[in-house]
């Protein structure tokens, strides 16, 4: 499934992943990857060099003037020539960065992997979640959502289909959005995410993380490899999908507009009547806001916490509705306050994850939760800790493994260090023990680059 035609074309130039700029020389990088097939074989090295250290709108240019210079499907030559795992790498590093989300959300959902499911659900913005939902009806015939009706059930399922949703926003969501942009790019430089964090085991007091800010960088016009063509029946699918993007519903309150300092952008949220039903079991004053005023915030922190403790620690027995509600609406900064709230005002002094440890006996959902939480609280330790998982284990979760690499090298080396403070370890040295030939080098390239 790759775009072609002007309608594709104009679907993912709008994309809301970030693709990065163009700055290396790309008749260079034809004219060496050309040089890589030679006789029966390729040379895995050059793939990896420079496959591996481009981003995806380099990747993507590489394959259009592979195309115009030697009438060849760079993709289908790299298939061609490489097989098992470093062919599956090789693939996820050329596949368009939404197409590949959906592609690995539907795997998720057919496999029943709860942990990557709520990774893509968790992790990805609310406009991306959105294309992601496009691409999904498109490819698969379904919506998404009846996807994970049928696929997921109990309250995991309605904690799934609750994060498909948009999450509110916050003063500073955009930023925590270019955090963790799920782009197979080289990684820039940016600040470092602190260490300290809760780990699944034992729950510890986490530090507030600095937000990461990354400059805005505009799309290039992209013609993309041949192999992820979408059909032509489908072409109006798209045109029609991308010119009727689903209407957002506003709630009674309206907004808070940015202050005439800030450059700030507030996005709607839209409510189904699945989400609104979901709300009726929740005490009226805990529901959900869209957008409160700036001056209440902090009393929405403080009653989100109070409606927790309520919930879970201070009656027999625990309502998960009311977790899923707050931690799958919530904005990830509004989170992140309420489970430092939640320390102030508990009696006995436990942290939020000490509640979920304690309070939830379904291991998905608990599991789920702990996650959202974690992502919220410290990012780079949530990445950090998924990758362990993917090391871990008598099997290697090569699926996982890919996936992780390839989306988050950009943010690789926040991640190394948060590994290493988690498990007093490096992430290479795990690598290097766990896998190996050539998928350990492009794996190893990537996250050592």
């Amino acid at each position: 499934m790759q775009p072609q035609s002007r309608a594709d074309m104009e679907f993912f130039r709008n994309s809301p992943y970030d693709y990065g700029k163009i700055t290396h020389n790309i008749h260079e990088d034809i004219e060496v990857l050309k040089g890589a097939f030679k006789g029966m074989s390729a040379d895995e090295t050059i793939l990896i060099n420079i496959l591996g250290h481009r981003n995806w709108a380099e990747r993507a240019e590489i394959v259009q003037e592979y195309t115009k210079k030697y009438d060849k499907d760079l993709v289908k030559e790299i298939n061609s020539y490489t097989g098992g795992k470093l062919q599956k790498t090789l693939d996820a590093l050329m596949t368009e960065p939404s197409i590949y989300d959906t592609i690995q959300l539907h795997e998720a959902l057919e496999k029943k992997d709860s942990s990557a499911i709520i990774e893509i659900l968790t992790t990805r913005t609310n406009a991306q979640k959105q294309q992601i939902q496009k691409i999904y009806m498109i490819k698969f015939s379904q919506h998404l959502d009846h996807s994970i009706s049928s696929k997921t059930k109990g309250k995991f399922k309605d904690l799934a289909i609750a994060l498909l949703a948009d999450r509110e926003a916050s003063p500073s969501q955009s930023q925590m959005d270019k955090q963790t942009q799920p782009v197979n790019q080289q990684p820039p430089q940016q600040q470092q995410i602190p260490r300290d964090s809760p780990t699944s085991s034992s729950p510890q007091r986490p530090m507030e993380s600095p937000q990461q800010q990354q400059l805005e960088q505009p799309q290039p016009q992209l013609a993309l490899p041949a192999t992820q063509q979408l059909e032509p029946s489908q072409e109006q699918s798209v045109s029609s999908m991308s010119d009727n993007s689903p209407k957002q519903v506003p709630h009674d309150q309206q907004p808070q507009q940015p202050s005439p300092q800030s450059n700030v952008s507030f996005e709607k949220e839209s409510v189904s009547p699945r989400q609104q039903q979901s709300q009726e079991h929740i005490p009226q004053q805990y529901q959900q806001q869209q957008q409160p005023p700036m001056d209440s915030q902090d009393d929405l922190v403080t009653k989100d916490a109070h409606a927790l403790y309520a919930a879970g620690e201070q009656k027999l027995g625990t309502d998960e509705s009311v977790f899923i509600d707050i931690f799958s609406k919530r904005s990830l900064e509004h989170l992140r306050k309420v489970e430092d709230a939640y320390y102030r005002i508990n009696v006995k002094r436990h942290t939020l994850f000490h509640a979920i440890e304690h309070e939830f006996i379904n291991g998905k959902l608990k599991i789920a939760l702990t996650d959202i939480l974690l992502y919220a609280t410290n990012p780079a330790s949530y990445w950090a800790n998924l990758f362990h998982r993917s090391l871990s284990g008598f099997f290697v979760k090569n699926t996982d493994l890919i996936r992780l690499t390839v989306t988050q090298c950009s943010n690789i080396d926040s991640i190394k260090e948060a590994y290493h403070t988690r498990y007093n370890r490096s992430l290479a040295s795990d690598i290097t023990h766990s896998i190996s030939g050539s998928y350990k080098k492009v794996i190893l390239d990537i996250v050592s680059f």
